[in-house]
């Protein structure tokens, strides 16, 4: 029996018992993503699958979940934007209550970040719809109005920031934040409430699915009433994570805003069902954290750090966003205050040698083979790995450069102290990463990425190549001409100073917001 049908027996074994064991499901899933099956013919595997049990699987008569998940399963094993459409499509027409389809729905978002083969226009747009949707369910079961509160009757010292996760300071979109909610009292003179709803990721544990992550959770700050920091204090509230975003809930978030009557609410990160919601009572500005992409949710504005050219006009056309609603910006990124220091001897970090960091939160996925092969195939580098890195291992059994020449620290609470020890960054093609790319400038340290996602976005064009060639010439430039090193590695710093100036940055959009709103007076685009 080949690997193959081995694995392929497995997986019929799963829907044939009639008993699912997510576990299992999920083990499956999260090895197929993280490439523990690369060297599978993973088609096989798929058309084996559709000839024996498909047609069955996705008949009418079948449990919707289980459809779900057996469509999510076509896709992580040919994943494209096809089968991204297939998997959304699934959850439209399944007939689920409207919490379990925004966990499904969550659960493609988070696919679509991280594994961007399945990003298309097409998808956008259809995740865009059914999220809609699901707002419209929402809205439909609430028990209160949402009539709209007229600007003249707003208190116009008051803001409200509303944001789906809030952690700690070591978590970008924190800082993203709780640095804008400083800017809005400190600059903007205003009294500011964060709210945090807790539902980036719902995380239902019974729904049977072979992909599936959950959020961040600060328990700690379930009684708060306020987040600070030398400086400031902000009045602060979060709802208790639960399994789904509740009637309940809502109407407590939607009811405190109608009393409060804020001059405007901040969404950060988009797609929050109760920031959703309040754009009906007073106009939400999106602020995205991915400043690579154009993130819409269909509130009243939007904040986006692309040029205004015609493929964007184009795109926000395919979306439904207006021009009236965009508000063009500058992402910035807030550091956290360096408090470590170390050495290379400590490592075992060659004391001479050119060394380039490596960092994500989801390295598993990001390090693939054809990404690991690139980097066992430069000579006279050294690589630290920051972050998350279970099958570092596995990657360096198969890459005997990599082997020899790399480190993984794991997870670390103060990342610069680690980007201090390295020369370059150098990034995986993925559409996250944007924080530590500019962590990285800040020190000095050379960022090296292709034309492609949030980092891409931060360091420019000065620091990007169009393909991996390009790459593998400037890492070598830049490790063979000190001068020509010198003069990236000022430009790196200075590019950092200009992100990380959040104060004004951000201050110059919420001035352009309140031109807006004084203008328009109804504030509906």
């Amino acid at each position: 029996m080949t690997k193959e049908e081995k694995l392929f027996n497995t997986i019929l074994l799963l829907f044939e018992t009639g008993e699912v064991d997510i576990s299992d499901m999920l083990k499956i899933g999260w090895d197929i993503v993280e490439g523990k099956y690369d060297d599978y013919d993973l088609l096989y595997v798929r058309d084996e699958l559709n000839e024996s049990i498909g047609k069955a699987l996705l008949s009418p008569g079948t449990n919707a979940l289980i459809k779900v998940a057996y469509i999510q399963l076509l896709a992580l094993l040919d994943p494209s934007p096809d089968s991204m459409i297939k998997l959304l499509q699934g959850i439209r027409q399944g007939d689920f209550d409207k919490g379990i389809q925004y966990n499904l729905w969550c659960q493609c978002r988070a696919m679509i970040f991280y594994m961007p083969v399945f990003s298309s226009k097409e998808v956008t747009r259809l995740y865009l719809d059914i999220y809609l949707e699901i707002v419209d369910k929402y809205r439909k079961g609430l028990e209160i109005s949402l009539d709209r509160i007229p600007y003249d009757e707003r208190n116009q010292n008051l803001a409200v920031v509303i944001t789906s996760q809030y952690t700690d300071m070591g978590h970008g979109p924190t800082k993203s934040c709780f640095y804008r909610a400083k800017a809005l009292k400190q600059i903007g003179k205003k009294d500011v409430l964060i709210i945090n709803t807790n539902d980036l990721l719902p995380y239902m544990p019974y729904l049977p699915l072979f992909w599936k992550v959950r959020q961040g959770v600060n328990t700690e700050l379930n009684n708060a009433n306020f987040v600070g920091d030398d400086e400031v204090r902000i009045d602060y509230f979060q709802l208790e994570e639960k399994d789904q975003m509740d009637n309940n809930s809502l109407a407590t978030i939607i009811e405190t805003v109608q009393e409060l009557r804020p001059s405007f609410i901040v969404n950060i990160g988009g797609f929050n069902i109760a920031a959703s919601l309040l754009n009906d009572v007073i106009s939400v500005l999106l602020v995205g954290m991915a400043p690579g992409q154009l993130q819409y949710d269909g509130t009243d504005y939007f904040t986006c750090s692309l040029k205004e050219t015609e493929d964007l006009y184009s795109l926000m056309e395919y979306v439904g966003a207006k021009k009236e609603s965009l508000i063009s910006s500058v992402f910035t990124s807030d550091l956290k205050k360096q408090v470590e220091t170390h050495t290379r001897a400590e490592y075992g970090i060659p004391i001479d040698g050119f060394v380039a960091c490596i960092i994500g939160a989801r390295l598993d996925v990001d390090v693939d083979n054809e990404f690991a092969n690139l980097l066992n195939s430069i000579e006279d580098v050294f690589y630290i790995f920051i972050g998350k890195f279970e099958k570092y291992d596995d990657i360096c059994f198969k890459y005997r450069n990599l082997a020899e020449n790399s480190l993984s620290v794991g997870s670390v609470s103060d990342t610069l102290s680690y980007i201090e020890l390295c020369d370059i960054y150098i990034n995986p093609k993925r559409l996250g990463g944007g924080t530590s790319s500019v962590e990285a400038m800040s020190k000095g340290v050379v960022p090296v990425s292709l034309t492609y996602g949030d980092v891409y976005y931060n360091i420019g064009e000065e620091f990007s190549l169009r393909d991996d060639a390009g790459l593998l010439e400037r890492i070598g430039k830049l490790k063979s001409d000190k001068d020509y090193y010198a003069e990236m590695s000022i430009k790196a710093k200075k590019r950092a100073e200009y992100l990380c100036d959040t104060k004004h940055r951000f201050m110059d959009t919420i001035s352009e917001l309140e031109n807006r709103l004084r203008n328009n007076k109804e504030n509906v685009c």
